[in-house]
């Protein structure tokens, strides 16, 4: 059980109160009703209030208590005390969610009320719950089972507090008995009161990390157990800002388990992924067709690798101990789907069985390096993916990506940076070292203004994607018609040029073995020259806008860039011989930024024969993020690419 989700479904009220629900459960699976059990500490002293009104919005927790109690079976109890201050608060807070697993936890619920002045409103009745088969993940095509007891708290009015208590009791079987939760000490709204209680046997290790925080979880000693406590008060919101990386973490709290290391993580991982069935008839007839159409080991290894990702769709049911074990490789082939699990297992199993040394390995697709700083648990992690060796070289192959193409050295792979590989061998966490995390761009503009000024002028656009940009790119024409296509992309043009017209349907060519995909449109140009006052056009390299201002300037956290990143950008004027006479190179200015974070530079060129006038921008991001230290400097050096992105032909002519 991890009781971080106890908490975040409390948290939640300060953003929404939308259930994602498709089933409502009979009267039968409606959780009990039972008194506070013995065991929890009766916490009934409260410190007074002392946050400022400036930082109170529609509501706070008055308190909340998380205690645990881990025996043969694992107990949570909650227990929540909410202050609604406005109208705003009543409408988020008078229903609350409370999500479990039926597969292998019971929820029991103790108290709901409503707390006005002196007075105590029972809320705690059946009518009052209902039960809901919520899938959170649903959009993602993950179906975990969980279901979500919403508790609806009737007539709340401002001024009132809701409060509420129940228990979860039971274990992951996935965990072979091993504990493993979190615990967050802040939320997105003040917390008042603040009390976390464990009871731990004395005959069991239990491994305590913290993160962001200087708070210590006490240890006393109780009759038959290790009692840890942390009792504080007037924890202020968790801070936010807008657009921090996705792997920048900003709660705070603990993280308790029986996993003491990585090493650890990494024997219980082997007992779920380890690989299975790779000499049977299925997986058998699959590497037979791959031996007969590709002799060298990489190309295998693609081919393997493109069989898993186009023959098995991506669909997961992570129900229970279906959150952290794989199915059969032949049920995967059967059924015909499977999540990161699934597929990863059946992908190694094909390599097994075409003699490639090949691992499973576990990553954070969201927290990616930053798991070094958390500790060794399995919900540390989000995804399985493959580690292969060929000949000494290592590559990283993510069976659940779509729309993929190249050869094992074109194939592009996310940036997750950090990974457990599962196998004997490894006793700790492994750098991702791949040079095919790249999202590049290369965009070509020419003009041609021979014909002279105020004439109409021929435009060809021509775009090159590869790696990311590429399968990017490979996904939306999967999802089109060819008439789409076309309509996209002389719609791009019409809102730069609005008499503009198609001189022929879209080029498309994709180079898979490359990972390549080449655009070209070709266009005759009626508008192009009278703009306003202006007899030259003000163009822009719109491949430069992935480089944009923060929203937050004043930060202490770091700021997001879309990396990794890559473009080209170069637009070229044939110009008539009168208007080649004017140019004067002189008047163009050459721009270079070069800091930490990226390179840009503008070149600007001028070929006198061929009366060819170029001008280059070139933009490389070189970090995912900005260091919230460094934000000014960032912000003046990208305030020097934008003055630079639009660009004017007549500021260069005599």
């Amino acid at each position: 059980m991890n009781v971080i989700k106890l908490i975040v479904c409390c948290i939640v009220f300060i953003i929404s109160t939308q259930v994602q629900a498709v089933k409502t459960s009979s009267e039968k699976e409606l959780p009990q009703i039972k008194p506070v059990p013995s065991w929890v500490n009766n916490k009934n002293q409260y410190a007074e209030l002392n946050i400022s009104k400036d930082n109170l919005s529609s509501a706070y927790f008055e308190s909340i208590e998380l205690q645990a109690k881990v025996d043969k079976k694992e107990h949570y109890y909650s227990r929540f005390q909410i202050k609604v201050l406005n109208s705003k608060g009543v409408q988020e807070n008078s229903q609350r969610m409370i999500e479990f697993d039926p597969n292998y936890e019971e929820l029991i619920m103790h108290e709901a009320k409503i707390i006005r002045g002196e007075s105590s409103i029972d809320q705690l009745n059946n009518s009052n719950i209902k039960v809901f088969q919520s899938e959170k993940d649903i959009e993602k095509l993950v179906y975990n089972g969980s279901k979500t007891a919403l508790v609806i708290f009737n007539d709340v009015k401002p001024g009132d507090t809701i409060e509420y208590s129940y228990s979860i009791i039971g274990n992951n079987p996935a965990l072979k008995g091993k504990f493993s939760t979190v615990w967050p000490i802040n939320a997105r709204v003040p917390i008042q009161n603040l009390y976390l209680r464990l009871l731990w046997p004395k005959d069991r290790k239990l491994t305590i990390t913290s993160y962001r925080t200087d708070s210590t979880l006490l240890k006393n000693n109780a009759k038959d157990y290790y009692e840890y406590v942390l009792s504080t008060n007037n924890q202020k919101a968790r801070k936010s800002e807008s657009e921090t990386p996705k792997w920048y973490i900003k709660s705070s709290g603990f993280r308790l388990s029986e996993f003491h290391s990585w090493e650890d993580l990494n024997l219980w991982a082997q007992q779920h992924y380890t690989v299975k069935q790779n000499n049977d008839p299925k997986i058998k007839k699959i590497v037979a067709q791959i031996k007969s159409t590709n002799k060298k080991t990489e190309d295998q290894a693609i081919s393997a690798l493109d069989y898993v990702q186009k023959n098995i769709r991506y669909l997961g049911f992570e129900d229970g101990k279906n959150s952290h074990i794989p199915s059969l490789p032949t049920k995967v082939l059967e059924r015909g789907f499977g999540d990161c699990k699934d597929k990863t297992m059946l992908l190694l199993s094909i390599l097994k069985a075409l003699s490639i040394e090949s691992y499973p390995a576990l990553v954070n697709t969201k927290w990616k390096h930053e798991i070094k700083n958390l500790a060794a648990l399995p919900s540390t992690f989000n995804h399985v993916i493959a580690k292969v060796i060929i000949n000494n070289q290592v590559y990283w192959f993510d069976p659940t990506l779509s729309s993929q193409a190249g050869n094992i050295s074109s194939r592009y792979f996310p940036d997750y940076r950090l990974a457990l590989v599962v196998n004997k061998k490894n006793n700790g966490l492994t750098k991702i070292n791949t040079t095919n995390n790249k999202y590049n761009i290369k965009i070509s503009e020419k003009y041609d203004l021979t014909k002279g000024e105020n004439k109409r002028v021929n435009y060809d656009l021509y775009e090159t994607y590869t790696y990311e940009a590429a399968d990017y790119i490979r996904r939306k024409i999967e999802s089109s018609t060819y008439s789409e296509i076309n309509d996209r992309s002389n719609n791009f043009v019409k809102n730069k040029f609005a008499n503009s017209k198609p001189l022929m349907d879209i080029g498309l060519k994709d180079e898979k073995l490359k990972n390549k995909i080449n655009l070209h449109g070709k266009y005759l140009v009626d508008d192009f020259w009278k703009r306003g006052k202006k007899l030259y056009p003000r163009l822009s390299a719109w491949t430069l806008n992935a480089l944009n201002m923060p929203r937050d300037i004043k930060r202490s956290m770091p700021y997001y860039l879309p990396f990794p990143y890559k473009t080209e950008h170069r637009l070229s004027f044939k110009l008539e011989r009168s208007i080649a006479d004017k140019v004067s190179i002189d008047k163009c200015e050459n721009v270079s930024v070069d800091n930490k974070y990226f390179k840009y530079s503008k070149v600007i060129d001028f070929n006198k024969k061929e009366a060819e006038f170029i001008v280059s921008h070139k933009l490389k991001l070189l970090s995912d993020n900005v260091l919230a230290n460094d934000i000014i400097l960032f912000v003046d050096d990208v305030f020097k690419v934008k003055e630079n992105i639009d660009f004017v032909l007549s500021d260069c002519l005599i």
